[in-house]
């Protein structure tokens, strides 16, 4: 009983360890998306700055 009991506990302690990888994984892709987003915006406010100037001077 005891050695099962040990066994649950080390299981449980792996499962933490995996649940907080997991977690910094998703913190990492959740932080890339982010930035990924900002530069898209920039990219869109860019093209609307450029798509204004030439139709000024068409």
């Amino acid at each position: 009983m005891l050695t099962i009991l040990r066994d649950l506990r080390e299981s449980s302690r792996q499962q933490v360890e995996h649940l907080a990888r997991i977690a910094e994984c998703v913190r990492v892709t959740r932080e890339e998306a982010e930035a990924q987003t900002d530069l898209l915006r920039s990219i869109d406010r860019e093209q609307v700055i450029h798509n204004r100037t030439v139709d000024r001077h068409e």
